[in-house]
Parts: structure tokens; sequence; C-alpha cells
């Protein structure tokens, strides 16, 4: 059986012939974030002129990545670009010249329980771009190597 489960809700398990088994739901709400960039090297070096998607990982208090059902997230810059040379728009942030760096600010905005917002969080991460992406090569014992 599958169901949509709601936060902090009890249920019980009732089998014909076993002893019910109650429990309270949890969500995993998430307790803290972490913010990268799809196909980014190290999760913050991008290639120049590519957009890169900004992707939001979230951890609960036990740090077991969680995901919410339906997450608000807002980006931000720390600072808006005076020369041009980066800019976000919606989830994707795009560094158009070599060096140029840029702070992005991931604001997720929690979740209702009895009316009230709660679980807001917010985490920042410098990103960097390179003309091109260096060579990543892993090895079969896992290590990681640049080149380039």
């Amino acid at each position: 059986m599958f169901a949509d489960l709601a936060h902090n809700t009890k249920y019980i398990i009732s089998v014909n012939g076993y002893e019910d088994l109650p429990f309270t739901a949890s969500l995993g709400n998430p307790t803290r974030i972490e913010i990268s960039a799809k196909d980014a090297i190290g999760g913050e070096v991008l290639t120049t002129n590519k957009p890169a998607e900004i992707i939001v990982t979230y951890f609960d208090e036990k740090n077991v990545e969680v995901t919410p059902a339906n997450p608000t997230v807002i980006f931000r810059l720390e600072e808006r670009s005076t020369d041009g040379s980066y800019y976000l728009a919606g989830k994707n942030l795009t560094i158009k010249k070599e060096g140029a760096k840029a702070v992005v600010i991931a604001e997720y905005q929690g979740r209702i329980e009895s009316g009230k917002r709660v679980g807001q969080l917010d985490t920042q991460r410098l990103f960097t771009a390179v003309a091109q992406a260096p060579v990543v090569v892993k090895d079969l014992s896992g290590k990681t190597f640049r080149c380039g």
C-alpha cells in the first residue's frame, strides 16, 4: 500500500491476526540545505557562457538527505553584476567572464504547520568560471584527479 502520509500525524497499521502497530509519520523535515551547480566541477566551478542549473540538497537533523514534496526555493545573487559578467535567470546561473565569481543565495521557504510558516532555511555558495572545464578522471579506487 502506498499513501501520502501527513507529517506529525498518528497512524495505525492493522492486519487481521496481528497486533496493531501505531506510528507517527515524519516527512524528514530539512534542517540544513546545500547548493551546487549541475555539471560543475566540485559543485562550484562552471564553464563560461554555459548556463548551470543550481541544485538544492536537503538534509534533516540526522544528516540524512531528504527532499520535501513541493519545496519552494528562491534563488538570488548576493550582489548584482555591474559589468554583466554573470547573471541568474530562475535557477540557472551563467558566468560570462573567465575568473568571474558570483555568490548565489538559496532560500527555502519552509512549510506550513498549524497555519504558520516554519522551517525556513538559507545558504549561499561561491561559484566561479573557467574558459573550459577541466577533464576529471576517476580511477577504480574512487580518487579524483583533475587534468588540464
